[in-house]
């Protein structure tokens, strides 16, 4: 839902500086110019991170037209048929200080025509009313299986959670028992991950170009709990809910979906990426979360360094950044890759990414956050490549890279993406162990077991897979949710 934005320098004198008798007559506005088509998506693209009714930076609202118009602290945003008198444009062509997107790349001279048109014509508004949200309603069965793109084993390994779009299925690993759906408000959910001591499940996703949204299940125990059941979103069928897991909470949160993350090594917080370039730490009780600003285009994955300290989060933006867990301070981007960065786990040692570009990359993080070392003698002695020094990179897939997942000892690595199997490395050296083959592609998601035993993955057709990692053999493979017809 976010790209990386073009630097393009528009000409200040063209926009700004008062219009002198001898000025060429302004021409007319380009015709058909539309809010709604035009106009709108640059700001929902470039600006709406910083200024919504959520987080109105500058006291900007851009959730409207009339908030628009109204501006903020700076004074009205625009004039309607004067583009030359109006503040927007100005400070996005850099005549009036801060220039806009607010330490972020300039917005390319379409798009500011763009801007200037609409303004020339009148503003005019053709939105159209946001509809009432409706609550997702969960069908009793599907005609077509959902995609699941996250699943994650229980610390005890007997629980399989796998998302299904917009619910939870918790399913018991050796079969023995009925799954439990878990629904949410999110049009798709991109994570699922339980809490270090297994009693929290962690559902993450969200609307796009409208929240992102985390839900939070406890486990069930005792008949207090049974006798209690949390509310729940409306279901096809009043009788899905199970008595394993039951909502503690939800939360929305910004104006975009959330991506992959997990919980914090004391399962206090959930750390997650979002589509609006930012990193988000949610915390699983009472608490604000926090967001950190380290990015330029979505943030497809973040993991926790084993202590706890640090943040490894990886981007659309093709870097993979270290941060500090306790102010979002970057300690360094510690590599860039050719393409998208889809997936990262962190090992005691070692951060490790994988995505686009097809060859998964191990970095010490020792030498990566350390001193850069030096190669040469005398007066030819410099600083080696930084990078060369920490960074060794596995053997390359065959497509690209959708998720990775380590297990408990972080001994083992498992790599899964858009092709027919999915791959068990050792680690730290990274020799492949075990292909799964057969695995119905594109792979979304994947999971190792705490003890490194058993593999899960899941698939664009909806199935889950669960196999033994030391061999390979597929031990069990299912459609999570109910279909129709079938029993």
């Amino acid at each position: 839902m976010r790209s990386s934005m073009l630097w393009t320098v528009a000409s200040v004198f063209l926009f700004w500086g008062g219009v002198s008798p001898a000025a060429p007559p302004e021409k007319g506005p380009a015709p058909g110019i539309s809010y709604r088509r035009d106009v709108a998506p640059i700001l929902k693209r470039h600006c709406t991170t910083c200024h919504t009714k959520n987080d109105a930076q500058g006291d900007l609202n851009l959730d409207s037209v009339k908030s628009f118009a109204a501006g903020g602290k700076s004074g009205p945003a625009f004039k309607a048929g004067k583009p030359d008198e109006s503040l927007v444009l100005r400070m996005l062509t850099g005549a009036r200080k801060p220039a806009m997107p607010y330490k972020q790349p300039p917005l390319s001279k379409a798009l500011v025509s763009a801007l200037r048109q609409w303004i020339l014509a009148g503003a005019k508004d053709d939105s159209i009313p946001t509809p009432v949200v409706e609550h997702i309603v969960l069908p009793r069965t599907y005609r077509i299986a959902p995609a699941v793109t996250s699943v994650c084993f229980s610390p005890d390994g007997k629980l399989l959670a796998a998302a299904c779009r917009s619910e939870v299925v918790v399913l018991p690993v050796d079969g023995k028992g009925e799954p439990q759906r878990l629904p949410t408000e999110s049009d798709l959910l991109t994570c699922v991950c339980f809490s270090p001591d297994g009693q929290t499940l962690a559902a993450v996703g969200g609307s796009p170009g409208q929240y992102g949204e985390v839900r939070l299940f406890a486990a069930a125990v005792g008949a207090a709990s049974r006798a209690a059941p949390a509310k729940q979103v409306r279901l096809g069928s009043p009788d899905l809910r199970g008595e394993t897991f039951q909502l503690r909470s939800a939360r929305r949160i910004g104006k975009d979906t959330l991506f992959r993350g997990g919980f914090s090594p004391d399962g206090r917080t959930l750390a997650l990426g979002g589509a609006d370039s930012a990193v988000y730490l949610v915390p699983s009780g009472d608490g604000e979360v926090r967001k950190y600003d380290l990015h330029s285009d979505w943030v497809s994955a973040v993991a926790w360094s084993v202590d706890g300290r640090l943040l490894i989060s990886g981007s659309r933006d093709k870097t993979i950044k270290v941060s500090l867990v306790e102010s979002g301070r970057l300690i360094r981007s510690i590599a860039t890759s050719t393409d998208y960065v889809n997936a990262v786990v962190s090992t005691p040692t070692m951060a490790i990414s994988a995505g686009r570009e097809r060859v998964p990359a191990t970095y010490d993080l020792k030498l990566a956050l350390g001193e850069v070392a030096l190669r040469g003698t005398g007066n030819e002695m410099g600083p080696d490549r930084p990078s060369a020094q920490y960074t060794r990179r596995l053997e390359t897939q065959p497509g690209e890279v959708h998720d990775l997942a380590v297990n408990a000892k972080r001994t083992l690595l498992a790599v899964a993406g858009n092709f027919g199997e999915a791959r068990l490395y050792a680690l730290p050296d990274g020799r492949r162990l075990a292909t799964l083959t057969g695995v119905p592609a594109p792979v979304y998601g994947i999971a190792l077991s705490n003890d490194g035993t058993r593999v899960a993955t899941g698939s664009y057709n909806g199935q889950v897979g669960i196999y033994d990692a030391a061999t390979g053999k597929l031990l069990r493979q299912l459609v999570p949710v109910p279909l129709a017809g079938k029993n």
